[in-house]
């Protein structure tokens, strides 16, 4: 198929003032922590030194081979600042130290060496991603590439939502974190629930938990997602994931890391209380467990118990996560965790949320309105264990098997509406459906560096597994010649019904399975270039109750490349770009020919900017992409009416004629903008079309043109802590703010819907009561903006809200 080429130039030089705006700071160089740490380097060659230096601190080294060639490095072993046992180790070497943004740069000694004109990277070390404890706003790194690397040396877009952030917001939700990142917009499932978007198209079966996926066949996370208590920081990558998921949409892909066990003691303990009676209370409690400190533990408990701002909900939601890890031998490191999480909510929304009237005009209910009656209800609770084993086989090689299962279940009483009209249209039933999920996930990759032409690259392979059963059970009861009555919203005229046992509905199976392998190559000393590709084995199997299988899905040996380029400008600038794609699969439908259609591809072009500022406690980027799904499935034009060939039974045929095409601008700060000031910034510009869309006949549709995603164009979202400096230190002061322009499309019940654009504040006050221990005041929807919290107005968005946070670490 003919792609569509990328056309950048529209944005290009929106892109070009955003980079030179931001370029104005990249002066400044911090320094580096100077807290001391343990190093242990024997006496050896100068370049292994610096290789184990580098490793052992996680700072990244830069120096001319042959400035170290022939030259041997005394032992350093000890407490020293990362600077102290450099020193050591280049002390009558002829060579100095410099820090310049996030590197250490090794050069001759002497004012005429002041340049480095050519360098190799003698030691890129894996960085440590982990941002609790770090007080920042800005990722030291991300892994959701599988390699902890800098976003910087990253050839594509990924935003990190770090444990501070975590914090200063309460973002305790997977919802809440999600739409705090660049771009994501929000669509309404049901019962509450919600889908995701990002440039245009579906995010919600593309989760994963420390690498491994757990969104499943429901549409999006299986079960609960885990309580943001348990996670270290969340990693979101956007454009096509096809190294991670290898089938999906275009969108890309979430990571959330867990807390692991600290060397050190830490207990924090928290509590909140705020509007409509929420109370919730956190518990976290980790350290060593024996004296030699081989085997650490970490056990995170929580209980939230809360109503809402409208009528009659309520929910309670208990949480038990523990983990354990132990070195049990010098290169070898083992964990195992398990987490058990409820949602217990009464009345909730129905299916088709709340009511409007035909035209799609509002009706300007109250933001407490709720529909449905006093004895709906949702459950859901998630088991899962997981585990890790972790062998280093030396300085450079390391492999690592992981393995996660999740048994998940959701139970749901509620009123079923056949459409959202308001009176005398919607027919209505009484529903008791029960969801059961089964998944078991696990990975192995090995990973290392090899040499090669004189320079070090960055290597790793591996497999993958995801196998899920979802069944579904429901019993109904209906309420013949009644309608959805807008003046009875908890309609209190229908009995309660008395549901017999549920029935096995369906059950749906899938199977995901592929081998991986990604490289960094160091072309030169500031170009790298990353390669990567996935092999995958995809299958989905529907069957009804008596196992008859009314669809099914298979692809077999499924390709998806990625390739970037990165080019340092210089040590706190880099230029990058990149392509990567993944399959959607549509097997389920068959072409003319009786074979299964060919999956739809999604293809992600993307050039942008990233900087890594003042010692890399600021991270920046700007990029312009272009995504292209082509193949898209549609009725094949020779038969408009049915009777395929291809098929046994009269029916349609199809092929790949559909065309999709997303195009933007995304702008991102995070970090310490000044002393004391942490930030997190963002803006994002989306142009989603359909290209090409036709009928039965052949013939362009009325949404060729159009929009294929209701999504805003324009998305702006920032929030801002400052630590006041002097005498006033012990205060905090903070605020966000989230933007978005105009929505207009078509619901579920293709009612056009119209959502205006919105500004929504949120600010924060806290003070440090003692070195450890503070009080927090968060205010949501500071000016009480009144507002649809999803693109089709199934749900107000929550009105002012008040929050105040006790928070203390032993």
């Amino acid at each position: 198929m003919r792609r569509h080429p990328l056309q950048p130039a529209p944005l290009a030089l929106a892109l070009a003032l955003a980079v030179s705006a931001l370029a104005a700071h990249a002066q400044g160089v911090g320094a580096f922590n100077d807290t001391p740490v343990t190093i242990s380097l024997r006496t050896q060659p100068l370049a292994e030194a610096l290789n184990d230096w580098a490793r052992q601190t996680r700072i990244q080294l830069i120096v001319q081979q042959a400035l170290v060639a022939g030259k041997t490095a005394p032992a350093v072993s000890g407490s020293f600042t990362p600077m102290q046992a450099l020193d050591r180790l280049l002390a009558g070497t002829g060579l100095s130290a410099s820090v310049e943004g996030s590197a250490v740069i090794v050069r001759a000694a002497g004012p005429q060496n002041t340049t480095l004109k050519t360098v190799t990277i003698i030691a890129e070390v894996e960085r440590d991603a982990t941002s609790e404890g770090t007080g920042s706003y800005a990722a030291r790194a991300a892994t959701i590439t599988g390699m902890a690397q800098s976003l910087k040396d990253t050839p594509q877009s990924v935003a990190v939502v770090t444990r501070q952030r975590l914090s200063d917001q309460n973002l305790d939700r997977y919802d809440d974190v999600v739409m705090k990142t660049p771009g994501v917009s929000r669509i309404f499932l049901n019962s509450g629930q919600s889908g995701y978007s990002i440039r245009g198209f579906s995010l919600s079966a593309a989760a994963l938990v420390d690498g491994l996926q757990t969104a499943g066949t429901f549409g999006g996370i299986l079960g609960q997602a885990p309580d943001m208590a348990t996670i270290d920081r969340v990693e979101v990558l956007r454009g096509a994931a096809g190294l991670q998921l290898g089938a999906g949409d275009p969108a890309g892909a979430v990571n959330m890391v867990r807390k692991r066990p600290l060397a050190e003691k830490q207990l924090e303990l928290t509590a909140r209380v705020g509007s409509w009676g929420y109370k919730r209370g956190e518990l976290d409690a980790t350290g060593p467990l024996n004296d030699a400190g081989t085997l650490r533990g970490r056990a995170v408990v929580a209980y939230e118990d809360r109503n809402y701002f409208y009528d009659r909900a309520t929910s309670k939601t208990p949480l038990v996560y523990g983990v354990l890890e132990a070195d049990i031998a010098p290169d070898t490191t083992v964990m195992g965790g398990v987490r058990h999480q409820r949602y217990d909510q009464t009345g909730v929304y129905v299916f088709a949320g709340l009511p409007v009237s035909r035209n799609g005009i509002d009706l300007n209910l109250p933001r407490s309105f709720s529909v449905g009656p006093a004895w709906s209800a949702y459950e859901s609770g998630t088991d899962e264990v997981f585990a890790e084993i972790k062998h280093q086989f030396n300085a450079d090689w390391k492999a690592t098997f992981s393995v996660n299962t999740q048994e998940a279940k959701v139970h749901e009483t509620n009123i079923v509406r056949g459409t959202r009209f308001t009176a005398g249209t919607s027919s209505m039933y009484a529903n008791d459906s029960r969801y059961d999920f089964d998944r078991t996930s696990f990975d192995l990759n090995v990973q290392g560096r090899v040499t090669l032409l004189g320079r070090q690259h960055e290597l790793r392979v591996g497999a993958s597994s995801a196998d899920e059963t979802r069944d579904y059970e429901a019993a109904t009861v209906t309420y013949p010649g009644q309608f959805f009555d807008l003046s009875d919203p908890h309609q209190t005229r229908l009995a309660t019904p008395r549901f017999g046992a549920r029935a096995l509905v369906n059950r749906f199976t899938t199977i995901n399975r592929g081998v991986y392998g990604n490289a960094v190559l160091h072309l030169a000393d500031p170009l790298k270039l990353t390669l990567g590709g996935r092999v995958s084995w995809y299958e989905s199997n529907f069957d009804n109750a008596a196992g008859v299988r009314l669809s099914a899905s298979k692809q077999t040996r499924e390709v998806t490349p990625f390739a970037g380029l990165v080019y340092a400008l210089n040590p706190q600038w880099s230029a990058y770009a990149s392509y990567s794609d993944i399959f959607q699969p549509q097997s389920s439908y068959m072409t003319a020919s009786g074979s299964a259609l060919d999956p739809a591809l999604g293809s992600n072009y993307e050039m942008g900017v990233k900087g890594e500022l003042f010692g890399g406690r600021m991270t920046t980027s700007a990029a312009i992409f272009q995504i292209n799904q082509t193949g898209r499935y549609a009725v094949d034009p020779r038969y408009p009416t049915g009777g395929c060939p291809g098929l046994s039974t009269t029916g349609l045929c199809y092929v790949n004629g559909g065309k999709v095409r997303s195009r933007g601008l995304e702008l991102e700060v995070a970090g310490e903008l000044a002393s004391g000031l942490q930030a997190s910034a963002s803006y994002t510009y989306t142009d989603a079309q359909y290209v090409r869309d036709r009928d039965a006949y052949g013939q362009p549709t009325a949404r060729e043109g159009q929009a294929f995603a209701v999504v805003p164009r324009h998305i702006a979202r920032a929030y801002v802590s400052y630590n006041l400096p002097g005498v006033a230190n012990n205060w905090t002061v903070g605020g966000g703010v989230s933007a978005q322009s105009k929505t207009s499309g078509n619901d579920y019940d293709s009612i056009l819907r119209q959502q205006p654009g919105r500004v929504v504040w949120d600010a924060q006050l806290r003070y440090r009561i003692s070195q450890d221990t503070s009080l927090a005041l968060n205010v949501n929807n500071v000016f009480d903006k009144r507002y649809y919290n999803d693109e089709y107005g199934y749900r107000y968005g929550e009105p002012r809200s008040a929050m105040l946070t006790l928070r203390s670490k032993f």
